[in-house]
């Protein structure tokens, strides 16, 4: 057993020797470095040229001044296999004197796309072994999967400090109603204890299939969802952000409604909107501030309800109405839903300034009225204000120069007209209706002519009397 580096290096010797041409080029020392067509090997054991195992299909070998495809020259060391030797898989390790990636390790090889090109294993036992890093020929990397189906395919969670931020998948865990859910789960801690998550459950979860939760352990003032606008390398603009407590806001990072929004609200390429009212002049030059919502469908007309704050140059406080339809289009409506397709009005404002309670006036009734109650009013008083000269009102009768009409010509028109003088028939009512100020008028009218011809009867009645006594004397 003392003898066998002897033998090793005798065995060597007649193998290097059997060229002489070549062996003169080795170096084989009793003791010292062993040079392979290297007559000063510096280590112990000096290779220069290849190291081939079985007709050159597996071999070892330097790589030196080969050129790549961009005709580059590269230094390395290159371990190779091949079952045929016009293909195979290799590792080339580059040095630093490399021209095409110096420093570098690069694996080829000639597979198939869906074949490995690298893998990584621990051995179990002789016979078996599991996956602890696979790459397929296509480009996809598996991490614990022996033949990864996507690009990046991990079987297991993925961890960046510790255990703290994580991402990992959810098989089986149960939520607070027992349960159990399916998904993944990104996940970030400082302490371990507590932490924000972002949690995608699958279709196959049993609590909220499909959907994506956001879980938050900060205070209730604090910001559970935040989206920001990168505006430089140490600054940025709020675009979302949501509160523990359930507030939102909108261009708003510090929400204190349940509702914030910092700008104006559009619904469909900005014809209906939500916006405020800041400064916007108007007609008179004054300035005005409040809340606006918008409706229009083209963008260049439409209606509007601002209510003006108390800080408004122009009817502060006030609650506006705008309506760009035509007379009879509706500026103002309240109804109640029937069903799913009717609704009955309650109250309406037409652009004309008519206001209707309940359901429409009949069509045969005349539309120059203001205001029209379907039910009628009830009121404790009513007062009929009269816009004309006051020679509208009855008093005119009582005038020397009015031409009160006889008993008989008054028998005579209503045998005629069935409705005494001036005043509407029953027909002209049920189609126009009545001035109630005009009707009280004629009435009071009508009243005065009969107290005239009730005086004149009285005169006459007494006069008789007088006549009456004077031929009973005689």
């Amino acid at each position: 057993m003392k003898n066998k580096p002897f033998i090793f290096l005798l065995t060597l010797s007649v193998l290097l020797c059997s060229n002489y041409s070549k062996a003169q080029f080795n170096v084989l020392p009793s003791y010292g470095n062993v040079g392979i067509y290297d007559l000063n090997p510096k280590s112990a054991l000096s290779v220069n040229g290849g190291i081939s195992f079985s007709e050159n299909y597996p071999y070892i070998r330097t790589i030196r001044g080969r050129a790549d495809t961009t005709g580059k020259q590269n230094t390395g060391l290159e371990i190779y296999s091949s079952y045929n030797g016009s293909d195979g898989a290799s590792i080339i390790l580059f040095s630093k004197a490399a021209k095409n990636n110096p420093g570098s390790t690069e694996v080829w090889s000639n597979g198939q796309n869906d074949e490995q090109a690298l893998r990584i294993l621990r051995r179990i036992n002789n016979d078996s072994s599991t996956s602890l890093l696979s790459l397929k020929n296509n480009g996809r990397l598996g991490i614990g999967d022996n033949w990864p189906d996507e690009m990046l395919s991990v079987n297991g969670n993925i961890a960046f400090s510790k255990d703290y931020p994580f991402i990992r998948t959810i098989r089986g865990r149960s939520d607070t109603t027992g349960k159990q859910n399916t998904g993944l789960e990104i996940y970030s801690s400082y302490n371990g204890s507590d932490g924000a998550s972002i949690i995608l459950l699958s279709k196959a979860a049993k609590n909220n299939p499909g959907s994506t939760e956001i879980w938050s352990n900060g205070h209730s003032d604090a910001q559970a969802f935040r989206i920001l606008r990168q505006i430089s390398k140490d600054s940025s603009s709020s675009l979302l952000s949501l509160k523990n407590s359930g507030k939102l806001g909108i261009g708003d990072n510090w929400p204190d409604e349940v509702l914030t929004v910092n700008g104006n609200i559009a619904f469909s390429k900005g014809y209906t909107n939500i916006r405020t009212i800041r400064g916007r002049s108007d007609s008179t030059g004054a300035q005005n501030t409040g809340l606006e919502i918008y409706s229009s469908y083209n963008g260049s007309d439409g209606s509007a309800l601002l209510l003006f704050s108390n800080a408004s140059q122009y009817n502060p406080g006030s609650t506006e109405i705008w309506s760009c339809g035509s007379e009879k289009n509706q500026a103002l409506r309240v109804s109640r839903r029937v069903n799913t397709d009717s609704s009955a009005t309650l109250f309406k404002i037409e652009n004309s300034g008519k206001v209707i309670i309940g359901n429409d006036i009949n069509s045969n009734t005349a539309y120059n009225y203001g205001l029209y109650v379907e039910k009628g009013i009830l009121t404790e008083k009513l007062r009929v204000a009269n816009k004309k000269d006051a020679v509208n009102w009855a008093d005119f009768v009582f005038k020397k120069e009015y031409n009160l009409m006889s008993l008989y010509e008054l028998e005579s028109y209503i045998k005629k007209h069935n409705h005494l003088p001036e005043i509407p028939t029953a027909d002209e009512v049920a189609k126009y209706g009545i001035d109630v100020a005009s009707m009280d008028a004629k009435l009071l009218q009508k009243v005065e002519e009969l107290t005239l011809h009730v005086i004149r009867l009285q005169k006459e009645i007494d006069e008789l009397k007088k006549n009456q006594q004077t031929r009973s004397k005689k």
